[in-house]
């Protein structure tokens, strides 16, 4: 009886746990871009422009942020100019 339960379990976590990466791994995060520079506009003071942005698998959430440029307030000029950034995601303080 209790090997059955256990078996159970441990069918329940494996499902949990690939149905966590299967979701990780097909979640679009270019539907929050707009929302993303806006945020990141309004707290910098600078205009914002993002490429694209994805999770990464790993044990540790991360996600993963391509053409990031933070422009002068008449966007004329860049100011910072990065190709690829990770950022890591505490779900903690």
């Amino acid at each position: 009886m209790l090997k059955k339960i256990l078996l159970w379990l441990l069918g329940i976590v494996t499902f949990l746990v690939v149905a966590l990466v299967i979701f990780l791994l097909t979640f679009d995060l270019n539907h929050y871009r707009h929302f993303v520079e806006t945020q990141a506009t309004n707290a910098l003071g600078y205009p914002v422009e993002i490429g694209s942005m994805s999770t990464k698998f790993s044990f540790v959430p991360t996600i993963k942020v391509e053409g990031f440029r933070l422009w002068n307030k008449s966007k004329t000029e860049t100011i910072l100019n990065v190709k690829e950034l990770e950022a890591v995601v505490e779900l903690t303080p």
